[in-house]
């Protein structure tokens, strides 16, 4: 807690969980994160390789909660006061780690079926342009 940890801290922390597969609660609050940063750890997170049951990104600057965060097996507490917390939105944040997972598989699967639509909109309007000339 504390020690300066920006992004690319963040980053090579990261690194570290990789090979660290023994850490289960992991604090990095009142460090300048950033949502960048904790993107870095998600993803770590995510790979399964470390079992974190608890993370405290409390005062860290973070916006945005990435959507590979749900990808984790085992985090059961997430602590994320002190943010200006976008997404998901603090009423979700403080309803704990299943209600913000949840919330964020459904982000995911809303926006996969946005992402599709638009990209067959797109298509639709592209096709007659390669065919026209």
């Amino acid at each position: 807690e504390g020690n300066d940890i920006g992004p690319s801290g963040a980053q090579q922390l990261a690194q570290g969980l990789l090979v660290h597969t023994h850490i289960t609660d992991l604090s990095v609050a009142d460090n300048p994160l950033r949502t960048q940063g904790l993107e870095f750890i998600a993803q770590a997170m995510a790979d399964g390789k470390c079992p974190i049951y608890c993370l405290n990104i409390k005062n860290t600057q973070v916006i945005r909660i990435p959507l590979c965060i749900q990808d984790t097996k085992h985090l059961k507490e997430i602590v994320s006061e002190d943010n200006p917390l976008l997404f998901p939105p603090r009423e979700v944040m403080h309803r704990g780690a299943a209600q913000m997972m949840e919330f964020l598989r459904d982000h995911r699967t809303q926006q996969s079926i946005f992402d599709a639509e638009a990209a067959l909109e797109i298509e639709k309007h592209e096709l007659p342009s390669m065919h026209g000339g």
